[in-house]
């Protein structure tokens, strides 16, 4: 392995048949004219730089090997053993173009990875959402360069890795040469007494420098990536990359850069490069992903089976998510059984985690910053939760928004927060660049990310309401949010009772809207306690669906017209077999109510019988005008 081998002796070997000794001539000679053609004392020795052969080679042996340990493996805080990328990496799926710029809501064609990198003769723009896998790309480059495995760019002949971010730490006199002056650092070349004269300072004397530098890479035929654009936290100098970006990709023939970036945090158009997204991974991709992060063949075939069955599997189109969705099975054995645990796990890397185990800053010098980037995180969440509540409620739940449904919703919750009436735009903006929960999809279409995160914000703001939306015909609209809000909810049975019985009552009476709600329930698992309130609760929803009156009850002969539930009778049963805690609350419910009658109904798929139940004694803490003389249930409620 690359690791054991002598590093001197690899850059030894590309002396001799490269020839840095070379293109180091050439640039010191092009430093020496550039002084001479000044042609006078006082502008001599503009270019102060000292150009030591062996310690350049130090160098760049030294970057070779910190560029070679960075990249060899992926490793994050949830993981058990760090994953090693020549046998982890997945190769991702790419937009041919950028889906905030269609001008419909269609995505852009998908390229696959070999069309674009093994072909490719242009510098690349390599964009995408928090968690696409843009790092992990970078970290794969560097190391099939290195192991010289032959797949991508195989003319060049070493990777100069520079993370952006590094930057932010970094001190220059003359503001626009930051980068090259960290380039040239990194490289070993000393620059000496760098703010001495003011000629240093001028345009003629920066790019003269500049294009000398750029020169110089091109002659050693390098592989440059820049890392991060989104994580430099200073405008000025992302102002000063972009410029360098422009040079660097016109002077470069042989050698190769390519950049990358958060998609919302790069609108530059930039010559002779290409730009390209990371799709989502694909079924195929996922399953090769899983399989390549969890060794065992069962073990991954298990989790694969655990996975496909949960409300978030949206989230592991991303490889982020889906690799801490692997290393908690690794750790556990299992998925958590309550989504909730989840969704929490996911939202908090999304907001803080993340760039807090890379420790990046992301509070910009000389941008405008909104007000909502100075929020705590837990006021970031409050504010997320009732944003996906609004645009939610307000637009009948649809999943996808203008920019003009986003600033009514902003409208409507800026002062709660003690934010500027007019900073949606740049909020939305920093949402997106900064955590990724919300994505521009096209020229006016913003959506959320995953809809199972947006489903569970929403019921996270409703469960913490303290009441529920009084619009009857919007909550028939969010089964699967309310059934989220029951099971965050810290009183889940009291949460179902109010939902059904105070506030639903006959509008219950949709069959679709309970099938999607209690199938939901199912997968939360809610913690609901062992009372005679929650089986009174769901013979209550069943007696609705049965009769829609539920005084009809009181009268036999309307059993006749009942509907037919079999699809909520399974659900049911579903639920009590499954929930012990159902169970045991459905046959507390005796306690209250006594078995009064029996009908067997008559149904096109299969006949069953239905009890009627009459009220014996009310269930105490609960009003009894709420508790219906009559009730009945499927004949397994007994």
């Amino acid at each position: 392995m690359f690791d054991s081998l002598d590093y001197k002796g690899i850059l030894a070997e590309y002396i001799i048949h490269n020839g840095l000794d070379y293109a180091l001539g050439k640039f010191n000679k092009k430093v020496e004219a550039q002084n001479d053609a000044k042609g006078s004392t006082k502008h001599k020795d503009i270019f102060d730089i000292e150009i030591n052969q062996e310690n350049i080679e130090d160098r760049i042996c030294q970057s070779l090997v910190q560029t070679y340990n960075y990249t060899k493996d992926i490793s994050f805080k949830d993981i058990n053993t760090p994953k090693l990328i020549v046998e982890a990496f997945v190769e991702p799926n790419f937009f041919s173009s950028q889906r905030r710029t269609q001008v419909q809501d269609i995505l852009p064609e998908r390229k696959n990875m070999q069309d674009i990198f093994s072909i490719s003769t242009n510098n690349l723009i390599v964009l995408g959402d928090l968690g696409a896998g843009k790092t992990t790309l970078i970290k794969k480059m560097c190391q099939s360069l290195l192991l010289k495995d032959g797949k991508y760019y195989n003319g060049l002949n070493f990777p100069i890795l520079i993370r952006l971010r590094d930057i932010n730490g970094y001190h220059s006199e003359i503001p626009n040469l930051i980068f090259f002056e960290f380039l040239l650092n990194k490289l070993g070349f000393v620059l000496r007494d760098f703010s001495k004269d003011q000629i240093r300072r001028t345009n003629s004397y920066t790019s003269n420098l500049k294009r000398i530098v750029c020169d110089f890479l091109e002659d050693i035929k390098i592989l440059l990536l820049l890392d991060g654009y989104d994580e430099i936290n200073d405008l000025r100098v992302r102002n000063t990359i972009i410029e360098d970006l422009e040079l660097l990709s016109n002077s470069f023939v042989s050698s190769k850069v390519i950049i990358t970036s958060r998609t919302a945090e790069f609108v530059f158009d930039v010559s002779n490069t290409q730009t390209f997204e990371i799709a989502p991974l694909d079924d195929d991709q996922i399953d090769i992903f899983i399989n390549q992060y969890i060794n065992k063949k069962e073990e991954a075939k298990k989790f694969k089976t655990q996975l496909f069955e949960t409300p978030y599997f949206d989230t592991s189109r991303k490889p982020l998510a889906l690799a801490h969705l692997c290393a908690i099975y690794e750790r556990y054995h299992s998925l958590p059984s309550k989504p909730k645990t989840v969704y929490r796990k996911i939202v908090s890397l999304y907001i803080e985690e993340w760039d807090a185990q890379r420790r990046i800053d992301r509070i910009k010098t000389g941008a405008k910053v909104s007000e909502y980037n100075n929020l705590p995180n837990d006021r970031k969440f409050e504010f997320l939760t009732k944003f996906a509540y609004l645009l939610t409620t307000e637009f009948n739940n649809s999943t996808t928004f203008s920019e003009k449904d986003i600033t009514k919703c902003y409208s409507l919750l800026f002062q709660e927060f003690d934010l500027p009436a007019k900073q949606s735009k740049i909020i939305v903006r920093e949402i997106e660049g900064h955590n990724g929960l919300i994505i521009q999809t096209s020229h006016d279409t913003f959506e959320f990310s995953h809809k199972s995160i947006h489903e569970y914000l929403v019921a996270e703001y409703i469960s913490r309401m303290g009441t529920l939306p009084k619009k009857i015909s919007l909550l028939l609209l969010i089964p699967n949010e309310l059934a989220i809000a029951t099971a965050l909810s810290s009183e889940p049975n009291s949460f179902l009772f109010r939902l059904f019985v105070k506030y639903l009552k006959i509008n219950a009476n949709n069959p679709a809207f309970v099938s999607a709600f209690l199938n939901r329930i199912h997968v939360e698992k809610p913690d609901f306690k062992v009372e005679p309130i929650l089986g009174f609760t769901l013979a209550y929803i069943y007696s609705i669906l049965k009769f829609g009156d539920i005084n009809a009850i009181r009268n036999k002969k309307s059993f006749e017209k009942a509907g037919d539930l079999q699809n909520t009778n399974y659900m049911l049963l579903k639920l009590i077999r499954n929930m012990p805690n159902v169970k045991a609350s459905v046959k507390k419910l005796s306690e209250n109510y006594q078995f009064d009658f029996n009908y067997r109904f008559i149904s096109d798929s299969e006949d069953y019988t239905i009890i009627r139940m009459k009220l014996k004694e009310p269930i105490q803490g609960y009003s009894k005008n709420d508790q219906p003389e009559y009730l009945v249930v499927p004949a397994f409620f007994a």
